[in-house]
Protein backbone atom coordinates (compact mmCIF):
# COMPACT_ATOMS: atom_id res chain seq x y z
CA UNK A 1 0.00 0.00 0.00
CA UNK A 2 1.23 3.35 -1.14
CA UNK A 3 1.92 5.14 1.87
CA UNK A 4 2.05 8.90 -0.28
CA UNK A 5 -0.98 11.34 1.37
CA UNK A 6 -2.13 11.85 -2.14
CA UNK A 7 -3.52 15.36 -1.51
CA UNK A 8 -0.22 16.46 0.40
CA UNK A 9 1.62 19.49 -1.54
CA UNK A 10 5.20 18.57 -2.87
CA UNK A 11 7.78 20.56 -3.31
CA UNK A 12 11.09 18.69 -4.47
CA UNK A 13 12.02 16.29 -6.83
CA UNK A 14 12.63 13.84 -4.09
CA UNK A 15 9.08 14.53 -2.95
CA UNK A 16 7.64 14.00 -6.32
CA UNK A 17 9.00 10.71 -6.45
CA UNK A 18 7.55 9.98 -3.26
CA UNK A 19 10.41 9.47 -0.83
CA UNK A 20 11.54 11.09 2.30
CA UNK A 21 14.97 11.10 4.42
CA UNK A 22 12.00 12.13 7.05
CA UNK A 23 12.07 8.80 9.03
CA UNK A 24 8.25 8.64 8.00
CA UNK A 25 8.54 6.95 4.95
CA UNK A 26 12.02 5.23 5.42
CA UNK A 27 11.19 1.81 3.76
CA UNK A 28 13.43 -1.08 3.07
CA UNK A 29 13.28 -4.15 0.95
CA UNK A 30 12.73 -7.75 1.85
CA UNK A 31 13.00 -10.94 -0.55
CA UNK A 32 13.89 -14.27 -0.64
CA UNK A 33 15.29 -15.93 -4.34
CA UNK A 34 14.96 -19.23 -4.94
CA UNK A 35 15.79 -21.62 -7.79
CA UNK A 36 16.00 -25.07 -7.91
CA UNK A 37 18.28 -25.84 -11.32
CA UNK A 38 21.45 -27.53 -10.47
CA UNK A 39 22.84 -25.33 -13.83
CA UNK A 40 25.92 -24.22 -13.55
CA UNK A 41 27.20 -21.00 -13.85
CA UNK A 42 29.87 -18.60 -12.60
CA UNK A 43 27.85 -15.88 -10.58
CA UNK A 44 24.45 -15.36 -9.39
CA UNK A 45 23.09 -11.97 -9.47
CA UNK A 46 20.41 -10.07 -7.60
CA UNK A 47 19.31 -6.78 -9.26
CA UNK A 48 17.12 -4.03 -7.54
CA UNK A 49 15.87 -1.17 -10.13
CA UNK A 50 14.89 1.95 -8.83
CA UNK A 51 13.35 5.06 -10.60
CA UNK A 52 15.95 7.93 -10.02
CA UNK A 53 14.96 10.89 -9.20
CA UNK A 54 18.44 12.47 -9.41
CA UNK A 55 18.68 12.55 -13.00
CA UNK A 56 20.84 15.75 -13.41
CA UNK A 57 23.11 15.72 -10.02
CA UNK A 58 25.66 13.74 -8.80
CA UNK A 59 25.49 12.86 -4.78
CA UNK A 60 26.65 9.86 -2.74
CA UNK A 61 24.86 6.35 -2.77
CA UNK A 62 24.32 4.52 0.65
CA UNK A 63 23.55 0.60 0.64
CA UNK A 64 23.32 -1.49 2.97
CA UNK A 65 21.44 -5.72 3.66
CA UNK A 66 21.64 -8.44 5.22
CA UNK A 67 22.61 -11.50 3.05
CA UNK A 68 22.08 -14.98 4.07
CA UNK A 69 23.17 -17.81 1.53
CA UNK A 70 21.24 -20.84 2.01
CA UNK A 71 22.63 -23.08 -0.50
CA UNK A 72 23.88 -21.97 -4.52
CA UNK A 73 26.57 -20.02 -3.22
CA UNK A 74 29.69 -20.29 -1.27
CA UNK A 75 29.46 -19.58 2.36
CA UNK A 76 32.64 -17.43 2.30
CA UNK A 77 31.81 -15.89 -1.00
CA UNK A 78 32.94 -12.66 -1.60
CA UNK A 79 30.73 -10.04 -2.26
CA UNK A 80 30.28 -7.35 -5.67
CA UNK A 81 27.76 -4.75 -5.28
CA UNK A 82 27.50 -2.37 -8.87
CA UNK A 83 25.20 0.28 -9.85
CA UNK A 84 24.10 0.47 -13.24
CA UNK A 85 22.49 3.94 -15.02
CA UNK A 86 19.44 2.49 -17.46
CA UNK A 87 16.92 4.83 -19.81
CA UNK A 88 15.04 1.74 -21.03
CA UNK A 89 13.21 0.50 -18.30
CA UNK A 90 14.77 -2.61 -19.01
CA UNK A 91 15.77 -4.73 -15.73
CA UNK A 92 18.21 -7.07 -18.36
CA UNK A 93 20.12 -4.23 -19.85
CA UNK A 94 23.18 -4.37 -18.90
CA UNK A 95 25.09 -1.23 -20.18
CA UNK A 96 25.96 2.08 -18.47
CA UNK A 97 28.31 0.86 -15.67
CA UNK A 98 27.87 3.69 -12.93
CA UNK A 99 30.61 2.28 -10.71
CA UNK A 100 31.58 -0.44 -8.67
CA UNK A 101 30.47 0.17 -5.01
CA UNK A 102 33.16 -2.02 -3.86
CA UNK A 103 34.57 -5.68 -5.88
CA UNK A 104 34.28 -8.65 -4.58
CA UNK A 105 34.98 -8.16 -0.88
CA UNK A 106 34.42 -8.20 1.84
CA UNK A 107 33.53 -12.23 2.21
CA UNK A 108 30.63 -13.91 3.56
CA UNK A 109 31.11 -15.54 7.08
CA UNK A 110 28.88 -18.56 7.34
CA UNK A 111 26.91 -17.95 4.54
CA UNK A 112 25.98 -14.43 6.06
CA UNK A 113 27.04 -11.07 5.47
CA UNK A 114 25.44 -7.57 7.04
CA UNK A 115 26.85 -4.64 4.22
CA UNK A 116 27.36 -0.96 4.10
CA UNK A 117 29.26 1.01 2.13
CA UNK A 118 28.70 3.97 -0.15
CA UNK A 119 29.68 5.34 -2.90
CA UNK A 120 30.03 9.32 -4.90
CA UNK A 121 28.82 9.09 -8.59
CA UNK A 122 28.77 12.13 -10.66
CA UNK A 123 25.92 13.76 -12.32
CA UNK A 124 24.67 11.45 -15.13
CA UNK A 125 21.00 11.81 -17.20
CA UNK A 126 19.32 8.87 -16.30
CA UNK A 127 15.37 7.65 -15.58
CA UNK A 128 16.32 4.50 -13.80
CA UNK A 129 19.62 3.26 -11.65
CA UNK A 130 19.94 -0.34 -10.46
CA UNK A 131 21.99 -2.13 -7.98
CA UNK A 132 23.35 -5.67 -8.95
CA UNK A 133 24.78 -7.44 -5.89
CA UNK A 134 26.73 -10.71 -7.32
CA UNK A 135 28.48 -13.80 -5.99
CA UNK A 136 30.32 -16.68 -7.52
CA UNK A 137 27.79 -19.36 -7.73
CA UNK A 138 28.46 -23.12 -6.36
CA UNK A 139 28.89 -25.81 -8.75
CA UNK A 140 25.84 -28.18 -9.93
CA UNK A 141 23.60 -26.59 -6.40
CA UNK A 142 20.31 -24.67 -6.45
CA UNK A 143 19.78 -20.98 -5.07
CA UNK A 144 18.47 -19.88 -1.85
CA UNK A 145 19.26 -16.63 -0.84
CA UNK A 146 17.88 -14.11 1.62
CA UNK A 147 18.07 -10.22 1.51
CA UNK A 148 16.54 -8.48 4.59
CA UNK A 149 16.75 -4.76 5.51
CA UNK A 150 18.26 -3.50 2.27
CA UNK A 151 17.81 0.49 1.62
CA UNK A 152 19.93 2.68 -0.65
CA UNK A 153 19.99 6.31 0.02
CA UNK A 154 21.01 8.84 -2.14
CA UNK A 155 21.91 12.26 -0.53
CA UNK A 156 19.94 10.96 2.02
CA UNK A 157 16.67 10.12 0.12
CA UNK A 158 15.65 6.44 0.96
CA UNK A 159 15.02 5.36 -2.68
CA UNK A 160 13.32 1.82 -1.81
CA UNK A 161 10.04 3.00 -2.19
CA UNK A 162 10.33 3.53 -5.74
CA UNK A 163 11.58 0.10 -6.58
CA UNK A 164 10.60 -0.48 -10.18
CA UNK A 165 11.95 -4.52 -10.59
CA UNK A 166 13.46 -7.46 -8.77
CA UNK A 167 15.24 -10.06 -9.99
CA UNK A 168 18.20 -13.07 -10.19
CA UNK A 169 19.76 -14.18 -12.68
CA UNK A 170 22.13 -16.43 -13.08
CA UNK A 171 23.78 -18.48 -16.04
CA UNK A 172 27.30 -18.64 -17.83
CA UNK A 173 25.25 -18.64 -21.22
CA UNK A 174 21.98 -17.30 -20.95
CA UNK A 175 20.62 -14.57 -18.46
CA UNK A 176 17.31 -15.52 -16.82
CA UNK A 177 15.25 -13.23 -15.18
CA UNK A 178 12.84 -14.09 -12.31
CA UNK A 179 10.92 -12.52 -9.53
CA UNK A 180 11.79 -13.51 -5.71
CA UNK A 181 9.49 -15.72 -4.26
CA UNK A 182 9.04 -13.13 -1.50
CA UNK A 183 8.62 -9.31 -1.75
CA UNK A 184 8.09 -7.06 1.72
CA UNK A 185 8.55 -3.30 1.44
CA UNK A 186 6.88 -0.18 3.02
CA UNK A 187 5.50 1.78 0.03
CA UNK A 188 5.29 -0.96 -3.16
CA UNK A 189 2.77 -3.00 -3.98
CA UNK A 190 3.41 -6.96 -4.70
CA UNK A 191 2.87 -8.24 -7.99
CA UNK A 192 0.16 -10.25 -8.51
CA UNK A 193 -1.22 -11.42 -5.40
CA UNK A 194 -1.75 -7.88 -3.71
CA UNK A 195 -4.40 -4.98 -3.99
CA UNK A 196 -8.25 -4.88 -4.48
CA UNK A 197 -7.96 -5.19 -8.37
CA UNK A 198 -5.44 -8.08 -8.67
CA UNK A 199 -6.20 -10.01 -11.87
CA UNK A 200 -9.61 -7.49 -12.89
CA UNK A 201 -10.50 -6.00 -15.86
CA UNK A 202 -9.91 -1.91 -15.49
CA UNK A 203 -10.93 0.28 -18.86
CA UNK A 204 -9.61 3.03 -18.53
CA UNK A 205 -11.06 6.47 -20.81
CA UNK A 206 -8.42 9.10 -21.74
CA UNK A 207 -6.47 10.88 -23.72
CA UNK A 208 -2.52 10.76 -24.77
CA UNK A 209 -1.50 10.05 -21.08
CA UNK A 210 -3.35 6.81 -20.80
CA UNK A 211 -2.67 6.58 -25.25
CA UNK A 212 0.15 4.49 -26.35
CA UNK A 213 0.83 6.65 -29.13
CA UNK A 214 3.97 7.56 -27.51
CA UNK A 215 7.16 5.97 -26.35
CA UNK A 216 7.11 6.04 -22.80
CA UNK A 217 5.64 3.07 -20.57
CA UNK A 218 2.67 4.36 -19.19
CA UNK A 219 1.44 4.51 -15.82
CA UNK A 220 -1.45 1.57 -16.40
CA UNK A 221 1.02 -0.79 -17.78
CA UNK A 222 2.70 -0.19 -14.75
CA UNK A 223 0.02 -1.17 -12.61
CA UNK A 224 -0.62 -4.22 -14.51
CA UNK A 225 2.66 -5.74 -14.16
CA UNK A 226 2.11 -4.74 -10.40
CA UNK A 227 -1.10 -6.56 -10.05
CA UNK A 228 -1.90 -9.14 -12.74
CA UNK A 229 -5.01 -7.04 -14.34
CA UNK A 230 -6.04 -6.66 -17.46
CA UNK A 231 -5.85 -3.51 -19.02
CA UNK A 232 -9.10 -2.07 -21.42
CA UNK A 233 -7.29 0.82 -23.16
CA UNK A 234 -9.47 3.56 -24.21
CA UNK A 235 -6.88 6.96 -24.44
CA UNK A 236 -6.96 8.41 -27.37
CA UNK A 237 -4.37 11.44 -28.20
CA UNK A 238 -5.94 15.11 -28.46
CA UNK A 239 -9.50 13.94 -27.20
CA UNK A 240 -11.27 14.89 -24.27
CA UNK A 241 -14.73 14.60 -22.22
CA UNK A 242 -16.16 16.78 -25.31
CA UNK A 243 -12.73 17.93 -27.45
CA UNK A 244 -12.31 16.16 -30.74
CA UNK A 245 -13.74 12.35 -30.49
CA UNK A 246 -15.81 12.88 -27.33
CA UNK A 247 -16.02 10.23 -24.34
CA UNK A 248 -19.30 10.12 -23.68
CA UNK A 249 -19.79 9.17 -27.77
CA UNK A 250 -17.39 6.04 -27.05
CA UNK A 251 -18.69 4.25 -24.47
CA UNK A 252 -20.95 2.32 -26.04
CA UNK A 253 -18.53 0.38 -28.05
CA UNK A 254 -16.31 -0.21 -24.80
CA UNK A 255 -15.87 -3.63 -23.15
CA UNK A 256 -19.17 -4.24 -20.82
CA UNK A 257 -17.57 -6.89 -19.05
CA UNK A 258 -15.12 -4.66 -16.98
CA UNK A 259 -14.47 -4.74 -13.02
CA UNK A 260 -13.60 -1.17 -13.29
CA UNK A 261 -14.32 1.93 -15.39
CA UNK A 262 -11.56 5.06 -15.05
CA UNK A 263 -11.98 8.20 -16.69
CA UNK A 264 -8.67 10.64 -17.10
CA UNK A 265 -9.03 13.43 -19.21
CA UNK A 266 -9.85 16.81 -19.09
CA UNK A 267 -6.44 18.42 -20.45
CA UNK A 268 -7.37 19.18 -24.21
CA UNK A 269 -11.01 20.43 -23.55
CA UNK A 270 -8.95 23.31 -21.69
CA UNK A 271 -6.48 23.55 -24.50
CA UNK A 272 -6.75 22.17 -27.67
CA UNK A 273 -8.32 24.47 -30.26
CA UNK A 274 -8.52 27.17 -28.05
CA UNK A 275 -10.38 25.03 -25.67
CA UNK A 276 -14.54 24.13 -25.58
CA UNK A 277 -17.16 25.83 -23.97
CA UNK A 278 -17.45 25.15 -20.10
CA UNK A 279 -20.77 26.07 -19.83
CA UNK A 280 -22.66 25.81 -16.12
CA UNK A 281 -23.54 22.98 -13.53
CA UNK A 282 -26.99 22.61 -14.87
CA UNK A 283 -25.85 21.51 -18.21
CA UNK A 284 -26.74 17.79 -19.06
CA UNK A 285 -26.58 18.58 -22.78
CA UNK A 286 -23.84 17.79 -25.50
CA UNK A 287 -22.91 21.31 -26.43
CA UNK A 288 -20.59 22.18 -23.14
CA UNK A 289 -18.12 20.60 -21.16
CA UNK A 290 -20.17 20.56 -18.21
CA UNK A 291 -23.03 19.00 -20.12
CA UNK A 292 -20.36 16.23 -22.12
CA UNK A 293 -18.84 15.11 -18.52
CA UNK A 294 -22.23 14.40 -17.01
CA UNK A 295 -23.16 12.63 -20.21
CA UNK A 296 -20.07 10.20 -19.69
CA UNK A 297 -21.00 9.82 -16.37
CA UNK A 298 -24.35 8.75 -16.82
CA UNK A 299 -23.89 6.84 -19.42
CA UNK A 300 -21.06 4.93 -17.91
CA UNK A 301 -23.47 4.35 -14.59
CA UNK A 302 -26.06 3.21 -17.26
CA UNK A 303 -23.67 0.75 -18.63
CA UNK A 304 -21.72 -0.61 -16.00
CA UNK A 305 -24.71 -0.25 -12.93
CA UNK A 306 -22.99 -2.95 -10.77
CA UNK A 307 -19.25 -1.98 -11.17
CA UNK A 308 -17.35 0.65 -9.15
CA UNK A 309 -16.64 4.03 -11.79
CA UNK A 310 -14.02 6.83 -10.36
CA UNK A 311 -12.39 9.76 -11.92
CA UNK A 312 -9.16 11.39 -12.41
CA UNK A 313 -8.40 14.82 -12.83
CA UNK A 314 -6.13 16.48 -15.16
CA UNK A 315 -2.70 16.68 -14.44
CA UNK A 316 -1.26 20.74 -14.04
CA UNK A 317 0.69 21.59 -17.24
CA UNK A 318 2.19 24.41 -18.75
CA UNK A 319 0.57 27.22 -19.56
CA UNK A 320 -2.52 26.03 -16.96
CA UNK A 321 -3.31 29.61 -15.85
CA UNK A 322 -3.32 31.15 -19.08
CA UNK A 323 -7.26 31.92 -19.96
CA UNK A 324 -8.11 29.67 -23.39
CA UNK A 325 -10.06 31.27 -25.83
CA UNK A 326 -12.68 30.97 -24.11
CA UNK A 327 -12.12 33.00 -21.07
CA UNK A 328 -11.04 29.78 -18.57
CA UNK A 329 -7.88 28.27 -16.89
CA UNK A 330 -7.47 24.56 -16.57
CA UNK A 331 -9.02 24.66 -12.58
CA UNK A 332 -11.95 25.69 -14.19
CA UNK A 333 -12.57 22.52 -15.80
CA UNK A 334 -10.84 20.17 -13.07
CA UNK A 335 -13.52 22.20 -10.95
CA UNK A 336 -16.62 20.94 -13.33
CA UNK A 337 -15.14 17.77 -13.49
CA UNK A 338 -15.15 17.47 -9.63
CA UNK A 339 -18.60 18.65 -9.39
CA UNK A 340 -20.50 16.92 -11.93
CA UNK A 341 -18.51 13.40 -10.43
CA UNK A 342 -20.21 14.01 -6.66
CA UNK A 343 -23.39 14.54 -8.22
CA UNK A 344 -23.24 10.84 -8.97
CA UNK A 345 -21.05 9.96 -5.91
CA UNK A 346 -17.95 8.90 -8.24
CA UNK A 347 -14.89 9.02 -6.00
CA UNK A 348 -12.13 11.25 -7.40
CA UNK A 349 -8.40 10.98 -7.66
CA UNK A 350 -7.22 14.71 -7.53
CA UNK A 351 -4.09 14.72 -9.65
CA UNK A 352 -3.97 18.55 -10.52
CA UNK A 353 -4.04 19.84 -6.93
CA UNK A 354 -2.37 16.95 -5.22
CA UNK A 355 0.14 14.96 -7.32
CA UNK A 356 3.44 16.88 -7.26
CA UNK A 357 3.47 16.96 -11.12
CA UNK A 358 5.61 20.19 -10.29
CA UNK A 359 5.70 21.41 -13.57
CA UNK A 360 6.19 25.19 -12.36
CA UNK A 361 9.76 24.14 -11.91
CA UNK A 362 11.78 24.05 -15.06
CA UNK A 363 14.03 21.61 -13.27
CA UNK A 364 11.16 19.08 -12.66
CA UNK A 365 10.06 20.05 -16.43
CA UNK A 366 13.45 18.86 -17.63
CA UNK A 367 13.64 15.62 -15.49
CA UNK A 368 10.09 14.29 -15.09
CA UNK A 369 8.34 15.57 -18.82
CA UNK A 370 8.55 13.71 -21.98
CA UNK A 371 11.07 15.06 -24.16
CA UNK A 372 13.07 16.12 -21.24
CA UNK A 373 16.45 15.46 -21.26
CA UNK A 374 17.58 16.34 -17.56
CA UNK A 375 18.84 20.54 -18.74
CA UNK A 376 16.13 22.81 -18.26
CA UNK A 377 14.37 23.85 -21.57
CA UNK A 378 13.84 20.34 -22.45
CA UNK A 379 10.15 18.48 -21.66
CA UNK A 380 6.90 19.36 -22.91
CA UNK A 381 5.27 20.56 -19.58
CA UNK A 382 2.42 18.28 -20.08
CA UNK A 383 3.01 14.74 -20.84
CA UNK A 384 5.08 12.76 -17.63
CA UNK A 385 8.30 10.53 -18.84
CA UNK A 386 8.42 6.96 -18.41
CA UNK A 387 10.38 7.79 -14.73
CA UNK A 388 6.91 9.90 -13.84
CA UNK A 389 4.65 7.52 -15.20
CA UNK A 390 6.25 4.99 -12.41
CA UNK A 391 5.18 7.30 -9.67
CA UNK A 392 1.70 7.89 -11.08
CA UNK A 393 1.19 4.32 -11.13
CA UNK A 394 1.89 4.15 -7.41
CA UNK A 395 -0.48 7.01 -6.87
CA UNK A 396 -3.27 5.87 -9.00
CA UNK A 397 -2.94 2.51 -7.39
CA UNK A 398 -2.99 3.51 -3.74
CA UNK A 399 -6.70 5.39 -5.07
CA UNK A 400 -7.81 2.22 -6.73
CA UNK A 401 -7.63 0.07 -3.65
CA UNK A 402 -9.19 2.29 -1.40
CA UNK A 403 -12.13 1.99 -3.78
Amino acid sequence: MDLITLGAAKTSIADAAGISGSGLFNPSIDAQFTNTSTTDSAYVFLSFMFTNPFKSVGGTYNLSFDLTATSGVSSSAGVHVRTFRNNSGDPGDWANILGDINSYTPNMVGGKISYKNSITLAAANYDFMKVVISMPKSASSGINLDIKNLQIKVNGINLCGSLVTIGMMYGSSTITYTKPKRLATTGYVDTKTNGTWAGKKILISGDSITDLATPERKYIYVIQDQIGCTVLNDGRSGTGYLNATPIYNRLSGLDSTADLVLFFAGTNDFFNGGGVDLGTPADTGTTTFYGAVDNAYRNAIAKWPLKTIAVITPLPRTGMNTANSKGFILKDYVDAIKIVAARYSLPVLDLFNGSSFNITSTTFVANYTYGGAGTVGTGDGLHPNTAWHIILARKVLAFLNQL
